[in-house]
């Protein structure tokens, strides 16, 4: 048990999400009521580094700590800098709120904690690889719950309230003018419909194929009078102009150009917005962007959009092989039986039902 149920003794605790975009944004209820059970505790982060500036603007955190995915010398040196700060810390409470993939992940995480040192761990005991931690809560890649939930229980160990299960996003609201100056550069003016497409995705067994991207473009150009913003990551500006390329010149790139606050403004600006199954779906279920997810391979039952937001349309097609986490699949089945007419009718209906006027 904890003891320190109270927070009389726990003053320092290390929120662990070594995860993805979305599945920080989803983490946000549990470490609210984290913060909510031990309000004078000084809270700290520990993320990958691409989701440092959404961590960064987290107002329960005291610092952030990062750690580099990159191979190299210059990644290992910078990360083993981190584990001696993570160490001097002295943490009281180290929470790991996501879940063990795989047995190496298991030791790397047990790893990982044993170098912290804290005085406490928590996490997701997930069918068993999460054996190290002192408290825990049983967690397995079969049980049909989502993720925020998960993320909930494991803070409920400690007493916390976790009733209110609304998620947040964290951003700097002062790059709003940065917003309105990209859009005007590229033709946009505050009254154009906009449409943002997002191709990418941390998996390209979850990317709808370019070529289906690019005819549901044409289609959405041909019919509507929207202004159309592919959105994504500088590695993924490869897969954006591609997806130009084919679909013709009348569409708008941000991928790469824009921080994450910027990029999280543009989704909150868009009256659609059409996206794989990745972070910044969970990114538009939690502003309310009315949204069109096309749902692969992933588990639709932990990432499902609609427990998030009432504004949010899931294209899946069921196969045997679902759910799975495969970093590339050969015939993408799953996310070729969805066709662009089925993609642009979801978008329709969510610009009819969601937003005001008429798109023509």
């Amino acid at each position: 048990m904890v003891e320190e149920k109270s927070g009389k003794d726990i003053k320092k605790i290390l929120v662990v999400i070594l995860a993805g975009l979305g599945d920080l944004v989803m983490s946000s209820a549990a470490v609210r009521s984290l913060k909510n059970k031990f309000p004078d505790c000084e809270m700290d982060f520990l993320v990958f580094a691409q989701n440092r500036e959404l961590a960064q603007n987290c107002p329960y955190i005291r610092e952030v700590f990062v750690l580099n995915r990159q191979p190299s010398f210059k990644g290992l040196a910078e990360n083993m800098g981190t584990f001696l700060r993570l160490r001097k810390r002295r943490f009281d409470l180290a929470v790991n709120l996501y879940n063990i993939f795989s047995s190496l992940g298991g030791l790397r995480m047990f790893f990982l904690f044993v170098i912290i040192k804290a005085r406490q761990s928590l996490g997701r005991n997930t069918d068993g690889k999460g054996f190290f931690y002192n408290l825990k809560i049983n967690d397995s890649m079969y049980f049909k719950k989502h993720q925020v939930e998960y993320m909930l229980d494991v803070v409920g160990v400690l007493g916390s309230d976790i009733s209110d299960k609304r998620l947040e996003v964290w951003y700097d609201k002062s790059k709003e003018g940065r917003i309105r100056e990209f859009l005007r550069s590229q033709g946009i003016s505050e009254n154009d419909i906009i449409i943002g497409i997002n191709p990418g995705g941390s998996r390209p067994s979850r990317r709808w194929p370019v070529e289906k991207f690019a005819a549901l473009i044409k289609l959405i150009l041909q019919r509507y009078p929207a202004k159309i913003v592919i959105t994504g990551t500088r590695g993924e500006l490869p897969l954006a102009e591609k997806t130009k390329g084919q679909a013709g010149s009348n569409v708008v790139i941000s991928s790469g150009m824009l921080g994450l606050s910027e990029l999280i403004i543009l989704i909150s600006r868009c009256k659609v917005y059409i996206t794989n199954d990745t972070g910044p779906m969970h990114i538009a279920a939690v502003l309310k962007t009315p949204m069109v997810a096309i749902f692969g391979p992933g588990n639709l039952t932990r990432f499902d959009p609609r427990n998030i937001s009432t504004r949010a349309v899931v294209l899946y097609k069921q196969l045997d092989c679902a759910p799975c986490d495969k970093i590339t699949c050969d015939s993408l089945e799953c996310l070729k039986a969805i066709s662009a007419p089925e993609v642009i009718e979801a978008g329709i209906g969510c610009l009819r039902k969601f937003t005001t006027g008429s798109i023509g």
